[in-house]
Parts: C-alpha cells; structure tokens; sequence
C-alpha cells in the first residue's frame, strides 16, 4: 500500500463544550484522574481552561416545569500521543471493524476496508489491530501492533496503554456532547407563560397601582390591605388558571385588550434594554436577573417579582414618559379652591401608599388642557390608569410640585366613565429611574 504524504493534522487538539457551572468541579475531577493514568503511560496531562459564563434556560412546558442554569463554556486540550519520533494517528481493531482516531485526524477512506498490513515487516497476517502513525515529514505508516516495538522502540503495551487513555478522553467528549452536561438532566423548578402573567399584571397596576413586596409585607404586620405584591397576586391568579385549564392548552387571562398589547410591548421594551447586558464589563445582580428572565417566554415561578418588573418598567420608561412629553406645556390651576365642581380627566397612575389608618391611594390624573390633577383617595377606588372619568370634586388646594401647577382634588365622586384612553407605545423613551422594589 502506497504511503499518504504530509499528513494535515495539529498536535494539540482540543475541543469546546457549555456545561452546567455546577458541574464543573465533578469535570475537573474526572480530568484530574484521567491525567493520572495519562502520566503513567507517558501521555501529556489534559488541560481545561474556561471560557465565558452564561444562562441557558431548559423547559418542560407540558408539565410547567423549567430551569435557568448557569453555565461555562470549557475547552478541553490534549497533545497527541507521540512514540518516539512517530505521532500516533489512529489505531484500527480489524477484527470488529472499529476505528479509533487521536485528535483532529481523519483517517483516509482506503484504510476503512484494508488488510491488516505492516510497512515495517511488509507481511501479512491475521492482525487484530494496527496503528496508523505519522513521521516527522508527515508521512503515515501502517504498523502492526507486533511491530511497534521494534519500529518505533516503544512496547506495544506502552501504545496500547496510551491509546486506552485517549480512548477515555474520546468518551468524556462523547458524553459532553451527547448531553451528559449537567443541563438537560437538571432539577426544574415550578415556571409559568410568561405573556398572560404580565397581561395580568398589566391589569392590576391599572386598577390597583403596583404594589411591591415591601408595601405588601407592612400591611400584612398591620393587618392591611393589600396584604401581597402585585408578582405575588398575579402569580396566584395564573397558577389558578392553569389548574383549571391545564398546561398545554391556551392560557387566557381575564384582562383587557390593552393588556395584552402593554404584556407585548413591555416584554419588548425589557429584551431590547437589557441586551447588552452580556457585553458589559461589570453587571449589577438586578440588571443580570432581568436580562435572563426578559429573554425567555416562560419564567420560573420564584422569579414573577422580576418578571412583574418588566410592565413596571414599561409604564415608567414608556408610557408614563410619552405622556409627559405629550403634556410637556405648562399645567395651569383650574376650579375654585373649596368649591365642588365637574371635572373630565385621564387617570394616568396609582400609587398605593401607606397611611396612619391604612393603605390610601395617590391618583395622578390630567384634563384635555394638560393640566395636571391629584387626588389622595382614602383606601382603594375602582378607577383604572389609562381610562377617562367625568367627576364631581371639591377643588382642595392649589400647589406646585417641583415647579408645576397641580390642582389638587378632594371628595371624588365618579359620575360616568368616559373611555379607555390609554396610548400603547413600542418605542423606548429614555429610562427614568425607577425603585426597583418588587
């Protein structure tokens, strides 16, 4: 047989592979055993070296079941078995067809169906296994096993034993490869869809403003209302839908239109703000935390307060933001003060606030002039941010706040809802700063 010349192949070899993070100290001790075995047989020690960390989430969504795992990716590096002068190839076992390939090489076609031939001794017997090595030139030469010895000076116990290494070695690829990463067989926690929680959240917030975990744990020490976060009532709310309906069918949550186009919106405006996340020197544990929940339609149910951030977000970079830029003239004083009178106005937001005697609820509202309203309504009231009311209310005072006219309201009394005048935007205007109290 005809030698093959220049042989293009590398004597390192390595290869890369995104495991579970946790896995990796179970990864360097099994590179640590293998070394071991390698340095009796002479074989350079394997090398790992690790790259970039990152988040890849894993779900079931039959079942409701998912996980975010953290992850790195590992390059591991071998050097090539090498028999004096000769670099072992590849090692061919002709009684049960199998081939064994060292590092990058590939082995050409015509020894796929060859005789177990020896270009040392040039005879030809019944060989259970040969080996392909490569001179110095590149040049490859077919081996017997008996052969080794006496061509290259080294026993064939010690190729053999070599070859067993890299054999292990070639399985911990194999199994890298083929999902033994610690990421498909980790331990998934309880997750939910996330579009219908946040079209669910959206409409909390307009009928009840947000409530954050904070706010909702005073109240609950004091025997308050509300007694939970807005992530939390939400999440009760979805779970209890999907029980009805189950896990695979279409979740369809008792919420407005608008809610749907806010849920849609916000989970846009969220992945587009925090895409660069990744590419930052440093990362605040916040900013990471949403970047991984915002990039993926399902979350895991212990993270709905991030989740529920997202239409918070959305409202305060977006919508709110829109509308001052809408109404950026200059707010004017309008009704009598301590005079009841008719007003028409937009509730832009609710903000629950604690009070002496309870939760009371600060609206925020706007007429069609872009004169800015405020009512402190005692306890909780049925109105919703983005509709439109006509109104009877006793003017109480007349202030600025940071250097704008509001009238302030008393006594609200809802005649008649108006409309739903709520102006859905995509568009990110620049972010304000937000407490990021969930």
């Amino acid at each position: 047989m005809d030698k093959e010349h220049a042989v293009n192949t590398s004597d390192v070899y390595a290869f890369k592979a995104v495991i579970a993070a946790d896995r990796l100290a179970l990864l360097r001790e099994n590179l640590a055993k293998l070394n071991k075995r390698a340095a009796k047989h002479g074989v350079e020690p394997f090398t790992i070296e690790l790259g970039r960390y990152g988040n890849q989430f894993v779900e079931d969504r039959s079942e409701g079941f998912a996980a975010n795992i953290r992850t790195v990716e590992v390059t591991l590096t071998g050097r090539r078995i090498s028999l004096g002068d000769y670099r072992v190839m590849a090692s061919i076992d002709h009684r049960n067809q199998a081939f064994q390939t060292f590092g990058d090489f590939q082995i050409p076609g015509r020894y796929l169906d060859c005789d177990a031939e020896c270009d040392h001794c040039k005879t030809k017997r019944d060989r259970a296994k040969t080996f392909l090595l490569a001179d110095k030139s590149g040049d490859l030469i077919h081996i017997g096993s008996s052969c080794v010895e006496s061509f290259t000076g080294y026993a064939p116990e010690f190729a053999l034993g070599a070859t067993s290494v890299w054999d292990q070695f070639s399985d911990m690829k194999e199994q890298l490869e083929g999902g033994d990463d610690g990421i498909r067989d980790c331990k998934m926690e309880a997750a939910s869809p996330m579009r219908p929680f946040l079209a669910i959240v959206s409409r909390m917030i307009r009928r009840d403003g947000w409530v954050s975990s904070s706010l909702a744990t005073a109240n609950r020490e004091s025997g308050l209302q509300p007694a939970f976060s807005t992530s939390h009532s939400a999440l009760d709310e979805l779970k209890k839908l999907i029980e009805r309906v189950g896990h695979e069918a279409t979740v369809e949550p008792n919420v407005d239109q608008i809610d749907f186009e806010i849920a849609s919106n916000a989970l846009s405006h969220a992945r587009a703000s925090y895409a660069d996340v990744p590419d930052r020197e440093t990362v605040e544990a916040f900013d990471a935390n949403m970047w991984s929940v915002s990039s993926h339609d399902t979350f895991i149910n212990r993270h709905a307060g991030f989740a529920a951030f997202i239409v918070r977000k959305y409202r305060t970079e977006v919508l709110e933001a829109n509308l001052a830029n809408q109404f950026s003239g200059e707010s004017q004083y309008v009704g009598t003060v301590k005079k009841r009178e008719e007003f028409e106005f937009t509730l832009d937001k609710k903000i629950p606030l604690e009070g002496a005697y309870g939760t009371n609820t600060l609206c925020l509202m706007h007429d069609q002039q872009g004169n800015q309203l405020r009512w402190m309504a005692s306890g909780l009231t049925d109105m919703e941010a983005g509709k439109s009311y006509r109104a009877k209310a006793t003017v109480k005072k007349h202030e600025e706040y940071k250097g704008i006219k509001q009238t302030i309201l008393s006594r609200v009394s809802v005649t008649e809802e108006l409309g739903n005048e709520q102006r859905i935007e995509a568009g990110a205007a620049e972010p304000q700063a937000i407490e990021c109290s969930m």
